[in-house]
């Protein structure tokens, strides 16, 4: 329904058969805000000439994606407000070691990608170990995803790839190595959370203590990954009720899960 979309799929045909199903508004809605953060990022800038990147300054677009979605006719469905908070205080509350990195699966735009390279900045080992990972099934989602991360200044820091959780999990450890994971954000479907989540696990991915925060597991759900995180010995379990960005009479949970070992 989008003609842009359209004229791009026409050049990448092996693209077609990867997109998600969804409505012409939706296409609409991602060309707006692609619009909406260019016209405005260059009047805020990210860092200055010959100036080192801040995790302030890396910021400043998911708080233009936040404005964006606070029009009605404009929202936009990213892990905002009090999901983002906890998502950062599981990073600052972590003693990273430099050679972890963070993965989310289920990219999205970018939104928590460029949050979590922020927080690594900030209470990590600084810009020069900062690392995130993630994973994105739609090519179209990738691509604004990779966007909007070179447009936050976060390209050395930000990997999006792109592909099916289960296919794109074992590179973590091929480039990362064993344990290097300090935290996974899943935020997709969350019927299959737990699957993913043992593949990890059998991986040898997750690093000591490392924590593992889902969205969504009341609202759509992820009961068999809420009943793996309680009764396995080597997970414990923390379940907070919140409402839904910018949807203050929606309910949903976000699980936080910490590795026992």
């Amino acid at each position: 329904n989008n003609p842009e979309l359209a004229k791009y799929l026409q050049s990448y045909t092996v693209l077609e058969k990867w997109v998600q199903p969804t409505s012409g508004n939706h296409w609409d809605k991602l060309t707006a805000v692609i619009e909406f953060v260019e016209d405005r990022l260059p009047h805020i800038g990210i860092r200055g000439s010959g100036s080192e990147l801040t995790a302030a300054a890396i910021e400043r677009l998911p708080r233009l994606l936040e404005t964006f979605a606070q029009s009605r006719e404009h929202w936009l469905k990213v892990a905002g407000g009090a999901k983002a908070e906890l998502l950062g205080t599981a990073v600052r509350e972590r003693r990273w070691g430099p050679w972890e990195v963070i993965l989310e699966c289920g990219a999205f735009v970018g939104y928590s990608a460029v949050r979590c390279a922020a927080q690594m900045v900030r209470y990590g080992k600084g810009l020069a170990t900062a690392r995130v990972m993630t994973i994105e099934v739609d090519p179209v989602h990738a691509c604004i995803a990779r966007h909007f991360v070179d447009l936050a200044g976060t390209s050395s820091i930000v990997e999006v790839s792109i592909g099916q959780v289960r296919d794109v999990l074992p590179r973590v450890v091929e480039n990362f190595g064993r344990l290097s994971l300090g935290l996974v954000f899943m935020d997709y479907k969350g019927s299959i959370f737990h699957t993913d989540l043992k593949l990890l696990e059998d991986l040898g991915a997750l690093g000591v203590g490392g924590m593992e925060i889902a969205d969504n597991v009341a609202l759509p759900g992820a009961p068999l990954l809420l009943w793996h995180l309680a009764f396995s010995s080597s997970w414990s379990l923390t379940a907070y009720a919140m409402m839904e960005f910018l949807e203050p009479n929606t309910e949903d949970w976000m699980a936080l899960g910490r590795n026992l070992g």
